[in-house]
């Protein structure tokens, strides 16, 4: 234990955290603590609707009263540099999700010998609320003060079990332009995050959720394919330069890629990773994410 670090500080750091294996099996077949995902794909594609998604899993209990709503109940911090993340629409994914719970339950109304009432979603849905640590950031340099602020928390908060972060390339291009033709330069601020991140992740058994926008296609492959022409994991999984740097590339243990199918006025969304065989389908509605 180094000298700045206190006795609660490193229980919370080892060992006093709730694992998140199983938060989604449409998803995740292998134990995600202490792993790094990245959801990656063209814009609108869904990345965010699955952050979102996965957000509401985590932040909601396991059960409510005699609903059963399959949360985790942890809480989660969400970095958005996008400036695109709703709280009206996690509110109403939430609404939604357990409306569904009650409807299911058979506990519409608030009977004999039920401990349910309408009336009292709207305060269990600020009570998750508490559950999300949001913060905005509006530049790379914002982002990295931001990471190395956060492990306070991460320290001294053992019911903070999930780090999200969308988009990780919202600064890529304005830190592209400020480097000019230097690499490095260019990549300088990047790799300064990953390590402070890898810091946290690894050291905190944390998960890390992150969004990435694909603005790239790898050149030594068909551009005349598309993007929907395969759900190979050659075509899509390994289709895309990795333009964040070599540092970003190595941090990411799981990749998935995100596209978007419109067939007449039906649109769905796939996600693939290189160990399925085929993607996983699902549709974006009030729900939130729902698999088909």
């Amino acid at each position: 234990m180094s000298k700045s670090e206190s006795g609660a500080q490193l229980l919370a750091r080892l060992g006093a955290r709730q694992s998140l294996d199983g938060l989604d099996p449409n998803l995740f077949d292998m134990p995600i603590n202490g792993q790094v995902f990245q959801f990656s794909g063209m814009e609108g594609t869904g990345k965010s609707e699955l952050l979102l998604h996965l957000l509401v899993k985590c932040i909601l209990p396991k059960t409510w009263n005699t609903l059963q709503l399959g949360g985790f109940g942890v809480r989660v911090i969400l970095i958005d540099c996008d400036y695109k993340f709703s709280v009206l629409r996690l509110a109403l994914v939430l609404e939604k999700r357990i409306l569904k719970a009650v409807e299911q339950s058979g506990n519409a109304t608030a009977g004999e010998g039920s401990s349910f009432s309408i009336e009292d979603v709207e305060p269990f849905i600020k009570a998750c609320l508490k559950n999300l640590y949001l913060i905005h950031c509006s530049s790379s340099q914002q982002l990295l003060c931001t990471v190395h602020s956060v492990e306070t928390i991460f320290s001294t908060e053992p019911e903070v079990s999930c780090f999200m972060i969308d988009s990780i390339s919202a600064f890529y291009w304005p830190d592209r332009c400020s480097a000019g033709d230097s690499a490095l330069g260019q990549e300088k601020v990047m790799n300064c995050i990953v390590k402070s991140l890898e810091k946290i992740v690894k050291g905190y058994n944390l998960v890390l959720f992150v969004t990435k926008a694909e603005i790239f296609r790898d050149r030594s492959r068909d551009p005349g394919k598309g993007d929907n022409s395969s759900n190979s994991e050659d075509s899509l999984v390994a289709g895309y330069s990795e333009y964040l740097g070599k540092a970003w590339g190595n941090f990411v243990d799981q990749r998935y890629v995100l596209t978007k199918n419109t067939v007449g006025n039906k649109v769905t969304f796939s996600a693939v990773h290189k160990s399925w065989k085929c993607p996983r389908q699902f549709t974006i509605s009030d729900y939130g994410v729902l698999f088909l």
